[in-house]
């Protein structure tokens, strides 16, 4: 898997995460994704994207 394949499965999982309703802990606890690591993916995305705010 590649950097932008890899960016891509990130910005849909947190999209997922986003119109699921679920806190950012509950989301990970049922999708097995450690809570850092979406944190993680959150800051290093709405870096590439200025447009983004991260929650």
């Amino acid at each position: 898997m590649n950097k932008e394949e890899k960016a891509k499965l990130w910005a849909d999982r947190i999209q997922q995460y986003k119109t699921s309703g679920q806190t950012c802990k509950q989301w990970c606890a049922e999708n097995d994704i450690p809570l850092s690591t979406m944190g993680y993916w959150t800051r290093r995305l709405a870096k590439e994207d200025p447009a983004s705010e991260p929650e």
